[in-house]
C-alpha cells in the first residue's frame, strides 16, 4: 500500500499555519474570465499559426493520404476510360480459292444504341465523386489522429516535469529530515515516513517518464520518426451550441456522408447500365472485294439473340448491392448523428471543468509548495502533515494536467466528427 494512501487516511489537524496558507491561496485565486467563456461557433476558431504548419508538413507526406491520392487518380482514369467509345471497329478479311476465286476486305462496327457508355461514365463520374471525398476523409483522420497524439505527447511531458518536481522536494525534504533526526528534532517514524515518500515519488517518475516514451511512440506512429518540434497545444477553447438544425447541416457536409451518398448514386448508375446491358447491340459491316472477274460489294448485319441468357441476374445482383448500401448508409447516418450529439456533450462537458479550474483551481500551487515547505522548516508543519499537504497539491497539478489533456483530446474527438479538422487547420473550407 502507498504511503500516500496511508497518510490520506489519518486525521489531521489544521493549525493556524495551514489556516493562514489556505487564506493566502484563495486571496491569490484570479478573478479574470478567459475569453473561453463567450460561445464561439467551433467553424469560426482556427488553430495556432504553428501547429498548422507543423500539421501541414506531416500531412503532405503521410502515406495514407498518399495512399487515398492514388485511389483518387485511378478513379479519375476510370471516368477518362468510361467516357471513351464502348466498341471499336473491326476488320474484316476473306479468301476463298475454289472454282472461283474470292477476296474481300470489310469493316464492322457495333452500334451502343442503348446507351450503355453514358451510364458506365454516369456510374464512374460517381466514384470519383466519392474517391475524392474519400480523400478529405482520410486527411481528416490523419489530422485528428495527429493533434489526439499531439495532446498524449505535451500531458505526458507536463506530468514528467511535475514528477521530477515531486522527486525534488521529497529528495530535498528526505535529506532536511536526516539532519534533523541526527540532530534530534524529528522522530524515527517521521524519517522513515520521508524516507517511503521520497521511495514512492521515484517510482511515480519512472512511470510518467514511461507513459511518455508511450506518448512519444503514439505520435511517431502517425508523423514518422523524423519529427519537427512541435507547438504547444492552445490552453483556451470556445463553446460550441448544438441544435437540431445544426446537426443536420454537420451531418449533410460529412466527408463520410458525402462519399456514401455518392456510392449510393454509383450503385443506381451501375444498376441502369445492367438493365441498358441486357439490350443486344448490332453489328453493321461493309465490305468489297472481287469474286471471280465480278466486283462484290456487300453489308453485313448480325445482333445477338438474348435466348440462352436474358442477364436478368446482373440486374437483380445490382439491385440487391444497392440495397444492401442504401440500408447501410441509412445505419451510418443514425451512428454518426449519435456520435455528434454525444462528441459536444462530452466535449461541453469537458471545457467547462477545463474552464472552471482555470478561475477556481489554477490560483498559484507552486508558491503554495514553497510556503508549505517554510511552515514544515518552521515547525509549524509536522513531517506527515506536510506531505499529506504537499501530495495533495501536486496530485491536483497531476489532475489538472489530466484534463487538459481530457478537454484537448474532446474538442478534436468534436472536430472529427463533425468534419472540421480541415477547416480548423486552415487546410480547407466547409461546404
Amino acid at each position: 500500500m502507498h504511503s500516500e494512501t496511508l497518510l490520506s487516511n489519518r486525521r489531521v489537524n489544521m493549525p493556524l499555519g495551514i489556516a493562514l496558507l489556505c487564506a493566502v491561496w484563495i486571496l491569490s485565486i484570479p478573478l479574470s474570465v478567459s475569453a473561453s467563456d463567450e460561445a464561439t461557433p467551433a467553424s469560426e476558431v482556427s488553430a495556432p499559426q504553428a501547429l498548422t504548419s507543423f500539421a501541414n508538413r506531416i500531412l503532405q507526406a503521410h502515406p495514407r493520404v498518399q495512399a487515398a491520392q492514388a485511389q483518387l487518380d485511378a478513379a479519375v482514369a476510370r471516368e477518362r476510360g468510361a467516357g471513351r467509345a464502348l466498341y471499336n471497329p473491326e476488320l474484316d478479311a476473306e479468301y476463298e480459292d475454289g472454282e472461283v476465286r474470292t477476296r474481300s476486305v470489310g469493316i464492322n462496327q457495333t452500334i451502343d444504341l442503348s446507351g450503355k457508355r453514358g451510364a458506365r461514365e454516369r456510374a464512374a463520374s460517381f466514384e470519383v465523386q466519392s474517391a475524392t471525398e474519400s480523400l478529405g476523409l482520410v486527411r481528416q483522420g490523419v489530422l485528428a489522429e495527429l493533434f489526439s497524439a499531439l495532446g498524449m505527447v505535451d500531458v505526458a511531458a507536463e506530468q514528467l516535469r511535475i514528477a521530477d518536481e515531486r522527486k525534488a522536494l521529497i529528495e530535498r525534504l528526505r535529506m532536511l529530515a536526516d539532519e534533523r533526526r541526527q540532530a534530534g528534532d524529528l522522530s524515527q517514524i517521521e524519517l522513515e515516513l520521508a524516507r517511503l515518500a521520497y521511495a514512492e515519488a521515484a517510482l511515480l517518475r519512472s512511470q510518467a517518464a514511461a507513459q511518455q516514451v508511450t506518448a512519444q511512440q503514439a505520435l511517431a506512429r502517425v508523423a514518422g520518426g523524423d519529427l519537427p518540434a512541435y507547438p504547444p497545444l492552445p490552453i483556451a477553447y470556445a463553446s460550441v451550441s448544438l441544435n437540431e438544425p445544426a446537426v443536420d447541416a454537420f451531418l449533410t457536409n460529412l466527408p463520410s456522408v458525402r462519399a456514401a451518398q455518392a456510392r449510393v448514386a454509383a450503385a443506381k448508375a451501375v444498376v441502369d447500365l445492367r438493365r441498358r446491358e441486357r439490350r443486344p447491340d448490332p453489328t453493321v459491316g461493309l465490305y468489297a472485294g472481287r469474286e471471280g472477274d465480278d466486283d462484290l460489294i456487300g453489308i453485313r448485319f448480325s445482333i445477338p439473340l438474348p435466348v440462352r441468357n436474358s442477364f436478368r441476374a446482373e440486374v437483380d445482383a445490382a439491385s440487391a448491392d444497392l440495397e444492401a448500401l442504401d440500408q447501410s448508409v441509412a445505419n451510418d447516418y443514425r451512428q454518426l448523428r449519435a456520435e455528434l450529439i454525444a462528441a459536444h456533450q462530452r466535449y461541453e462537458l469537458a471545457r467547462t471543468a477545463w474552464d472552471e479550474w482555470q478561475r477556481m483551481g489554477a490560483g498559484s500551487l507552486t508558491s503554495q509548495t514553497e510556503m508549505l515547505e517554510r511552515l514544515w522548516r518552521a515547525g509549524e508543519l509536522n513531517t506527515t502533515d506536510y506531505l499529506v499537504q504537499l501530495q495533495q497539491t501536486l496530485d491536483t497539478r497531476v489532475a489538472a494536467s489530466e484534463q487538459r489533456g481530457v478537454v484537448w483530446e474532446a474538442w478534436i474527438a468534436w472536430l472529427a466528427v463533425s468534419g472540421q479538422v480541415d477547416t480548423w487547420s486552415g487546410f480547407g473550407t466547409r461546404r
